[in-house]
């Protein structure tokens, strides 16, 4: 099997090289279920681009550095909250 995007790991941070966005990153879904229906379960990886800009509607990352975890889903704009992204692909573990 040919890995096409290998996963990188900085910082907590989990990238993936060979994607056609240079700045894609992953993060792991917390257990709040709160996207249950866009299939992000606890543990999920949640892959985020942030050269894609913010569309109202479509599931984006926000940093909020007053609560944890930090990085926060939305489908729309979250006050005082800096935009990190749009989510391209959620994985989910079996494990």
């Amino acid at each position: 099997m040919k890995i096409v995007h290998e996963l990188t790991f900085q910082d907590d941070i989990i990238g993936m090289s060979g994607y056609y966005s240079k700045s894609a990153f992953a993060l792991v879904a917390n257990d709040d279920d709160n996207y249950l229906d866009h299939g992000i379960a606890k543990n999920s990886l949640v892959v985020v681009d942030p050269e894609l800009p913010y569309k109202k509607g479509k599931l984006c990352v926000f940093y909020n550095p007053d609560k944890k975890p930090q990085m926060r889903l939305s489908k729309k704009k979250l006050s005082g909250c800096p935009y990190c992204g749009r989510v391209i692909l959620s994985i989910n573990s079996f494990a």
